[in-house]
């Protein structure tokens, strides 16, 4: 697989361990087999297009922003 291929395989599985629950950026490092770094790059990019997932860090975890919560903030 190319690098490409491989970075854009990586990001849809951040994408999808973000959705399923909250994750520290070690967690995902652990899980994706890549370092802290590339996963701070990996979650710049997860937010911009194509993907635009929303994301927020709370407590040290990163997780995706519901769409509720973008069209009702309290």
């Amino acid at each position: 697989m190319s690098q490409s291929a491989t970075r854009a395989a990586r990001l849809v599985y951040i994408r999808d361990l973000l959705h399923e629950q909250p994750h520290s950026v070690e967690d995902l490092a652990r899980l994706c087999e890549v370092s802290i770094d590339t996963i701070y790059r990996d979650l710049i990019d997860i937010q911009l297009e194509p993907l635009s997932v929303p994301l927020i860090v709370e407590d040290g975890r990163w997780r995706v922003i519901d769409w509720d919560e973008l069209s009702n903030p309290d």
